[in-house]
């Protein structure tokens, strides 16, 4: 708390992660128009390769965190640059989706029941996510990730 006394918060509310289809992947399509996705590229074109590869995965991740814990594009956003990073340095998808849970993710669970943590773990490795784009499946480190949680 007292880092945020210090600083100044502007609140950007999550628009509904869900349709009747299933998870909403059209926020993070590069493809698409007025989503999270064509703003961040249009201050940088780079994050596309990596946004067009990974952004139904990372839109059934943001809705999973966000049953449990509410987290902003801004941390979706930082996902999809560590995932573009860990790619650079030859990295395999699975290692990065889930050092990005690790790093990004992690640190907004601080106070969690431990229970509501361990659901939410759960949810992570979840297989074919209705999406409005068909099913997807999670593919992180399920033993690493509930190792980091218990550290």
């Amino acid at each position: 708390y007292a880092f945020m006394r210090r600083f100044n918060f502007v609140h950007v509310g999550v628009p509904p992660l869900t349709t009747d289809d299933g998870v909403r992947t059209s926020l993070l399509d590069p493809d698409g128009t007025d989503n999270y996705a064509t703003a961040w590229l249009a201050d940088d074109e780079s994050p596309r390769p990596i946004l067009a590869d990974v952004y139904p995965v990372v839109a059934v991740l943001w809705q999973r965190i966000n049953e449990h814990r509410v987290i902003g594009p801004s941390i979706v956003y930082d996902i999809m640059r560590y995932l573009g990073s860990y790619d650079d340095a030859g990295g395999s998808r699975k290692d990065a989706l889930t050092s990005a849970v690790v790093s990004l993710v992690y640190p907004q669970l601080e106070g969690m029941r431990p229970e509501q943590q361990k659901q939410l773990i759960r949810s992570l490795t979840d297989q074919n996510v209705a999406t409005e784009n068909g099913p997807v499946t999670l593919d992180l480190d399920k033993s690493l990730l509930q190792q980091k949680a218990a550290d």
